[in-house]
């Protein structure tokens, strides 16, 4: 709401403010927009798919491992758009999981491994802020929309080559190809349709929380600034308490957590202490989570906890 008042003191004029989007922001949606309308002009111009039934009929551990090889590359490339996205606009690289390939960063060294969280499997990206920088928001909301925009392009790349590549006589390259034009556009629709995958928020979601001014974006830019002000001085010390209070407010359960997770750690370094209040409601948070996330929180914890004590 904004006063206007003259010197004379007319009656206050009250106007709402509507909520300015970014240049850039018409941009990459329009950008989205032409993909989209690529993929669904290659749809309507498809080949026959009689074209692209091999002959002979390949095997079925052929089937299965073409389709399992397609399926892991779909996701692969998914994911490979969020990182691509967020390591170019300087984030470090905290993990990248697809399948049974998982990439992660802690103290400083990169450490490839075999994921055996079948939660995972389906392919996460994360990357952070160095530091506590104000676009943080412009950069994270580009990594969001990297993903969905990488798989309407691999989608469209795939779906263009299908008949061009066709059948080999013993491998029906074609038709892997179709299927992971398919298969691509099913991961786009499956990150952007729903508002959440699990306790998180979709690619879309993420998208649209951080494209619009408002409590969510706000929730959002407070999460970022934890994490990269944390990352940038390795304390907690530079955070504004507001921050914690912003996502402990939060109706998402895991905002809340997040949010309470960090103060007691804000407690413990800056405080000197931890309120068995706030320590209560963190552990009352934790109901919804997921034991993966709690396990790593706790842990985190008592290494603060640790650290305090030697200070």
């Amino acid at each position: 709401m904004q006063e206007h008042r003259s010197n004379d003191r007319v009656p206050v004029e009250c106007k709402l403010v509507k909520p300015k989007i970014k240049t850039e922001v018409y941009l990459e949606l329009l950008t989205l927009a032409f993909l989209i309308a690529l993929n669904v002009w290659l749809l309507f111009n498809l080949g026959s798919i009689d074209e692209l039934k091999p002959d002979p009929k390949p095997s079925m551990l052929m089937l299965f491992g073409g389709l399992t090889g397609m399926i892991f590359i779909v996701l692969m490339v998914h994911e490979l758009g969020h990182l691509i996205a967020g390591l170019a606009q300087g984030f470090d690289l905290t993990i990248f999981i697809v399948g049974p390939l998982g990439i992660k960063k802690e103290n400083g060294k990169t450490e490839i491994y075999l994921n055996t969280n079948l939660m995972l499997a389906g392919g996460i990206a994360g990357t952070t802020p160095v530091d506590d920088h104000p676009s943080n928001g412009d950069r994270f909301r580009r990594v969001a929309i990297a993903g969905p925009m990488m798989s309407l392009v691999f989608s469209a790349i795939c779906l263009s080559l299908a008949w061009r590549v066709g059948n080999f006589p013993s491998f029906p390259a074609g038709l892997f190809l179709l299927g992971g034009g398919f298969l691509s556009i099913g991961i786009f629709f499956a990150t952007t349709l729903p508002a959440k995958s699990g306790v998180h928020y979709t690619d879309r979601m993420r998208y649209q929380r951080l494209m619009m001014p408002g409590k969510t974006q706000d929730i959002e830019l407070a999460t970022l600034r934890i994490m990269g002000s944390y990352r940038q001085h390795d304390s907690y010390r530079h955070i504004s308490k507001s921050d914690f209070d912003l996502l402990i407010a939060d109706d998402d359960p895991t905002n809340r957590y997040f949010g309470y997770f960090n103060l007691l750690c804000y407690q413990l370094e800056v405080e000197n202490q931890i309120d068995p209040e706030t320590e209560a409601a963190y552990e009352a948070a934790q109901e919804g989570i997921s034991p993966a996330m709690v396990g790593a929180f706790n842990t985190e914890l008592e290494k603060q906890k640790v650290k305090f004590r030697k200070t």
